[in-house]
């Protein structure tokens, strides 16, 4: 002591079952330790103090935080040193502080963000400069309601009192995991910066150049997102450009919970081969408006469907050689484009979803070849179980041109209307129950048919 006053205190101690518990006694707040084992000293210094552990641990096995080494200076001028911190405990300790808004105290003992921070180095000046350096691994926080969570990001972290940037570890994968929107994991590697930097009364985090490698999937991507600091969501503002991928890739990129379950059934029995290429995609706007339904936002994506096969109705054959524009926008999707079903060539299709809540799904297509593919065509279709022994006696040759339509409502209970007509012109057609042929052109409505429709 100097003066009646402390001005230095040595600790040294081993502590069992340690925890912190809130003061209501709200046992789901309580932040537990275990273990601590420390030797540390604490005094003053010219214009405020200084605070060195050269060992100080703290929970048991795999759990355990090893602190040695920890040293903080506060006062006018502020200080952090220390050779790795483990973060997860200290936010779980934060979020009893009062400074913090409810919304954030919430979500940090909800999503109990994780991360290990390594020769990290901290200096600055109360109300006035900062430098902040740190490398971070193991990164991320849970998957909260219907917002996403991540897992293993890392990289090394630079900053002042006006923002900062972060350069990703490509050799440390990140787990993407969205349960009630993409419903599966996600591991990409990240190469790349991101900046963070105050903007007015919030904060904007951007990237000049991002690359994703998710191994069936690589984008390059750029833009970023900016918090107005009114608690609201963020307004987003990205483009991407995606690498050649497999269509039935797609398939782990359906938003779930902004999806009916019937438009999610549809497309992933619809998608079953091909090649994706020049693929592009944009959003902007603020996410308070998503899905952007009225135009208060963009979401676009277009891409190039080559060699493609695409199954539209079960039981029919799937479209094969699809050669296609395909393009989303907003909550719908439309593809433009030709192939062959069965052997027959299809000179044009096109299809979509105008939207995937309460809208219908249109296919058009016309088509044409020698009428003995389109006969073996019907065969292999759902109209072989109702008039399978009239097409088995049917033999036919010759030109035929076919249109086909289909509407698929996007709603539960709905059905399924199949329309068509066949142009005949002097095809050479015979029954082997009878004893007759006919070469006469004509046009013919194909059989019309209902089958039952989404039942989510």
């Amino acid at each position: 002591m100097r003066g009646h006053r402390i001005t230095a205190v040595t600790v040294d101690t081993l502590l069992e079952e340690v925890a912190l518990v809130p003061a209501a006694g709200n046992d789901e707040r309580t932040v537990r330790f275990g273990r601590v084992e420390g030797r540390a000293r604490w005094r003053l210094i010219d214009d405020g103090w200084r605070f060195d552990a050269p060992v100080l641990r703290v929970g048991e096995g795999d759990a355990r935080q090893v602190l040695d080494g920890l040293g903080v200076a506060g006062g006018r001028r502020f200080a952090v040193q220390a050779e790795r911190i483990d973060i997860g405990p200290l936010l779980a300790v934060a979020a009893f502080s009062d400074r913090l808004s409810p919304a954030l105290r919430d979500w940090l003992q909800r999503s109990r963000p994780q991360a290990v921070l390594r020769d990290i180095r901290v200096a600055g000046e109360s109300g006035g400069a900062l430098r902040a350096h740190a490398r971070i691994e193991r990164a991320g926080f849970q998957a909260l309601g219907d917002a996403p969570g991540i897992s293993g990001l890392g990289g090394v972290i630079d900053g002042d009192q006006s923002g900062f940037v972060l350069r990703l570890d490509e050799n440390a994968p990140m787990r993407f995991d969205w349960p009630s929107g993409f419903g599966v994991v996600h591991t990409v590697k990240l190469a790349g910066d991101i900046a963070g930097w105050r903007d007015g009364a919030g904060w904007r985090v951007a990237t000049g150049a991002l690359r994703l490698d998710g191994g069936s999937f690589a984008a390059d991507v750029r833009g970023g997102l900016g918090w107005q600091g009114d608690g609201s969501r963020p307004r987003i503002d990205i483009a991407a450009r995606l690498d050649d991928a497999a269509v039935p890739v797609a398939k782990g990129f359906w938003v779930h919970h902004r999806m009916p379950p019937a438009a999610v059934a549809w497309l992933d029995a619809a998608l079953q081969g091909g090649t994706v290429r020049d693929g592009r995609a944009i959003i902007s706007g603020d996410l308070d408006d998503w899905p952007f339904r009225d135009h208060q936002g963009l979401f676009e994506a277009t891409a190039r469907i080559e060699q493609g096969e695409i199954r539209f109705q079960p039981g029919w054959p799937a479209v094969e050689e699809l050669d296609a524009d395909v393009r989303f926008v907003a909550e719908g999707f439309d593809v433009s484009g030709r192939g062959r079903i069965a052997g027959v060539a299809i000179s044009r299709i096109e299809a979509g979803i105008d939207r995937y809540v309460g809208g219908r799904l249109s296919v058009d297509a016309d088509g044409d070849g020698d009428a003995r593919r389109l006969l073996e065509l019907l065969r292999q279709s759902p109209l072989d179980d109702s008039i399978g022994e009239h097409l088995a006696s049917l033999q036919a040759s010759g030109p035929a041109r076919v249109g086909f339509a289909l509407r698929l409502p996007m709603k539960k209970g709905s059905h399924t209307e199949i329309d068509g007509s066949v142009d005949v012109d002097g095809i050479k057609l015979s029954d082997s129950r009878w004893t007759w042929r006919s070469t006469r052109s004509a046009v013919a409505p194909a059989t019309r048919a209902a089958a039952s429709g989404p039942t989510a």
